[in-house]
């Protein structure tokens, strides 16, 4: 067992504390949600100061800085970097944003405090806005326009068309949010056994949203997800036969899927653009995201020790004008390979070695039910960042992060495989 060079932090909890905490960290998360909202109103990103204060509260109310073994190893070499290209990049708007989700949230929600915190509360705020944002889509497939109401372009093979963000101010936002929130739905009604109307309709509505926000890639994320939550299921107990019927079944409605999907190109339009996800010679977005991979490859080679510096290759506190577009932000898309860019080699290698013992220990947690929903947020956002950078969202890693807190907790508990932590002890988190 890896001990902590710290000593164990004693953590005073307080119910009227507790009670302000929870509601700061709803609060926050409520604000970030309503982010397109608040910039057409302000004209500004102030919703990402109000968060940062917000955070630094929480932070004060609920402990002091909690350090570990594996918080050292993943702030030391990026504070390096941080450091080397400081001077270079200090006054741009998207290296101070950038410092949200690699410094800021998980030295405050990775915490030992927030390690048997209840995701529910949040998660019914991602319920109204997933409602919100349906209702937008509805008055958009309508014709109506506001400024509100986010409008986008895309290309599905060579057609050019109208993609719609609702009020999440973008679709990949949109896709995001609903997919986390099809998420909680399928696991409400299979791992809870919740099979109420209004989770089957909250599951439709997630669905359908996720479909609208066009999307490709949580189209695909969400069926691994919920084959996930499907086959882990604690209530029914699988053997290796039934698993294997299991994914033999799977396969076949796959290929099945797949020949009337060819079948049906060219006449259902949200059919043709899954399929066009595997489209990599004529799509233009799947050229351009190759384009990308291999921008930020030959950026990383050009930086490999310490990066190009914070925010480099990230899209979070970019401002799109007449000067510039979309089309000429430097943009990873990857998680991964933004880390890598801009923090360097020993950077990237430490941050992806951690996803892979966070997804570890997810696995184990998958047969609990008090933390399968965050074991399944952990793999999902360690899948995601292979293909997009949603992780540098400061919503996003909110949710990352206090999943990794819980899970790390209770794996320990669990006392399944070898820690990396000291055993903590706690009271519950009201």
């Amino acid at each position: 067992m890896v001990q902590s060079i710290f000593k164990p932090q004693q953590i005073i909890f307080n119910p009227a504390i507790d009670k302000v905490v929870n509601n700061l960290l709803l609060v926050g998360v409520f604000i970030l949600l309503a982010g397109n909202i608040i910039f057409v109103i302000t004209e500004s990103k102030i919703h990402y100061y109000i968060f940062s204060t917000l955070c630094l509260l929480i932070l004060c109310l609920s402990s002091r800085p909690y350090l570990n073994t594996v918080k050292l190893l993943y702030f030391f070499p990026i504070l390096v970097s941080f450091a080397f290209n400081f001077s270079a990049n200090y006054a741009n708007l998207f290296f101070i944003l950038s410092v949200l989700p690699y410094f800021l949230v998980p030295m405050v929600f990775y915490n030992r405090y927030f390690e048997n915190f209840s995701l529910g509360a949040i998660l019914k705020i991602f319920e109204w806005f997933t409602l919100l944002n349906f209702f937008g889509l509805l008055l958009q497939l309508q014709g109506f326009q506001s400024p509100f109401l986010y409008l986008g372009y895309a290309f599905t093979g060579d057609v050019y068309h109208e993609r719609y963000g609702s009020f999440a101010g973008g679709t990949l936002a949109l896709g995001l949010g609903a997919t986390v929130n099809t998420i909680n739905s399928y696991y409400k009604i299979i791992y809870e056994q919740r099979k109420s109307k209004y989770n089957f309709f909250m599951l439709i509505v997630s669905i359908a949203t996720m479909i609208l926000a066009q999307s490709r890639r949580f189209y695909i994320m969400a069926f691994i997800m919920m084959l996930v939550i499907y086959l882990f299921n604690p209530v029914k107990k699988y053997n290796s036969k039934k698993i294997l019927r299991a994914l033999i079944g799977v396969i076949v409605i796959l290929i099945v899927l797949a020949i009337g999907l060819y079948q049906a190109k060219g006449k259902f339009f949200y059919l043709e653009r899954l399929l066009s996800i595997a489209d990599f010679q004529n799509d233009p977005a799947n050229l351009e995201r190759i384009a990308k991979w291999l921008t930020a490859i030959d950026a990383f080679l050009s930086h490999i020790w310490l990066g190009m510096g914070i925010g480099a290759a990230g899209i979070i506190g970019k401002n799109y004008n007449e000067t510039v577009s979309i089309t000429d932000v430097f943009v990873a898309e990857s998680y991964y390979l933004k880390v890598f860019v801009e923090a360097g080699i020993v950077s990237g290698i430490v941050f992806l070695g951690l996803m892979i013992v966070f997804v570890r220990q997810a696995l184990i947690c998958l047969r609990s039910k008090d933390v399968a929903l965050p074991a399944l947020y952990v793999m999902f956002f360690f899948i995601d960042s292979f293909m997009s950078t949603s992780l540098e969202g400061p919503l996003w890693a909110v949710l990352f992060w206090l999943c990794i807190a819980i899970i790390m907790s209770k794996e320990m508990m669990l006392n399944k495989s070898k820690a990396i932590f000291t055993k903590p002890t706690f009271k519950t988190v009201s």
